[in-house]
């Protein structure tokens, strides 16, 4: 999976128009970005990229998308 289409599927989980989540998303800054949105972010981890976010405690303290990708890339789960 690549780091657009993860997006897409982030997107798609909270129900919010495709596009509409951008790399420089922060959790402070972002409107769409609260508790449960969060929740859904850790979910589609999970679910999408067939992972534990409880094994890597770095996808559950993030607080930026940038960061997100760019973990998940290093750690080979999206395509880099």
């Amino acid at each position: 999976m690549t780091a657009s289409e993860f997006l897409d599927s982030l997107c798609d989980a909270m129900s919010l128009e495709r596009g509409h989540i951008k790399l420089d998303d922060h959790a402070s800054t972002a409107e769409w970005w609260d508790s449960i949105s969060h929740m859904a972010i850790i979910a589609t981890i999970d679910s999408e990229l067939q992972m534990n976010t409880q094994d890597d405690p770095a996808l559950i303290e993030f607080s930026s998308i940038r960061e997100i990708i760019s973990h998940l890339e290093q750690i080979g789960a999206l395509e880099q």
